[in-house]
């Protein structure tokens, strides 16, 4: 859904203009061009008659009535909507649009007749034409005839009702779209707000221990507590952070944890390539992977624990993998982690939602250790690298 939006933004000033006046401009130079095409069809046939004036006319005006039939059938698929269910609805449709078709057409040749001359007009529009201005007697037992020629003459209308249904149908996507965009961005909400006082209440606790026995180191872990709060407070509403800051939050998260498991854990934190100033990536997305391997290994036992976090930056695109090791007393029943909490299955929904295909997300466990690894490219000024 997301790549759809996505291919579509180039077209969005021409499908959804913003003001209307912009909006009536499109409409009119569409309607100027479907006439002024059908019109060249027939100027190799017909070149002598488009030289008159009156005829010229004529022809424009047969091409226009496809105007008032198509706004007409908008209006009317508009009230069917939320009374009618398909299929229904598209057998209404087909009934209206053949009797406005109809109707439009019968006082179009009721113009001609009275005001141009039926002789002026082609040999065709002639037959056509007397057959329209029949009386009702005279009408019976050749209405299949004009019935006939109503459904073939509708082709014409094909082109622009298409394009409206597309537009339709990519509005319904857009909405749907939003719909779950809204939705997920209440749950990452919800989600940031449960992080930061679960993470305050643990340094506090850490703090609490530490005084006794360790003053200083006590001081230590409040300066950095201090700086991720900071952190949290007026960055963590942003939809993207720079990559340099989300990697320090995730360097103060580690060395917090390190100093207050550093006697049952052992932590490594390393990553590689140059980070630029222009790379960004969606908020505590790298975090939340940080935080649910402490949350399910080393804060889930007292035994030893290993905590293994990898990034590596190659151009536009950053690999970043975390590893832990499982309680011992889960090491028989392997789960999926990602069924533990919302954290990584909000990752996953936020992945497809800004990066439609453009990704890797991928979790393996064995009995002893669970690893996720996460491939993405960089977003950087409103562009997202593509795959070759």
């Amino acid at each position: 859904m997301e790549t759809l939006t996505e291919e579509l933004y180039t077209y969005r000033k021409v499908l959804f203009p913003a003001t209307q006046s912009r909006r009536v401009l499109i409409h009119c130079a569409f309607w100027i061009l479907f006439i002024v095409f059908h019109l060249l069809v027939f100027l190799p046939a017909h070149q002598d008659r488009l030289t008159d004036r009156q005829v010229l006319f004529s022809y424009i005006l047969y091409y226009g009535r496809y105007i008032p039939v198509y706004y007409l059938t908008i209006r009317f698929f508009r009230f069917l909507r939320s009374r009618v269910r398909s299929p229904f609805r598209l057998i209404w449709m087909a009934v209206f649009v053949l009797i406005i078709f109809h109707i439009i057409t019968m006082a179009l040749f009721q113009f001609y007749s009275h005001k141009v001359g039926m002789e002026k007009l082609p040999a065709g529009f002639q037959k056509i034409g007397k057959l329209y201005l029949l009386s009702f007697e005279g009408f019976r037992g050749r209405d299949w005839l004009l019935f006939i020629y109503n459904v073939s003459d509708l082709q014409l209308l094909v082109l622009p009702l298409s394009i409206k249904m597309i537009k339709y149908s990519i509005s319904l996507v857009s909405e749907e779209y939003g719909r779950r965009e809204q939705k997920l961005r209440s749950e990452l909400k919800y989600m940031r707000s449960q992080l930061t006082p679960h993470f305050i209440f643990n340094i506090l606790n850490a703090v609490s221990v530490e005084i006794r026995h360790s003053p200083k180191k006590a001081v230590d872990i409040l300066f950095k507590a201090a700086d991720m709060i900071r952190f949290s407070i007026y960055d963590i509403e942003k939809e993207f952070i720079s990559l340099k800051k989300e990697l320090h939050y995730v360097q103060q998260y580690v060395e917090l944890e390190s100093m207050r498991t550093s006697h049952r854990s052992q932590i490594c934190f390393l990553t590689q390539g140059d980070v630029l100033e222009e790379h960004r990536v969606p908020t505590l997305f790298l975090v939340t992977l940080v935080e649910n391997a402490f949350k399910h290994s080393v804060h889930a036992t007292a035994d030893r624990s290993q905590v293994s976090i990898l990034g590596e930056i190659s151009g536009d695109w950053l690999t970043f993998e975390v590893t832990n090791t499982k309680p011992a007393k889960r090491s028989a029943e392997p789960t999926n982690r990602a069924s533990e909490g919302i954290g990584l299955a909000n990752i996953k929904k936020t992945l497809a939602l800004k990066f439609g295909r453009n990704y890797s997300f991928d979790i393996s466990q064995d009995t002893e250790t669970f690893s996720v690894l996460l491939k993405l490219p960089l977003h950087s000024g409103g562009h997202l690298v593509r795959f070759e």
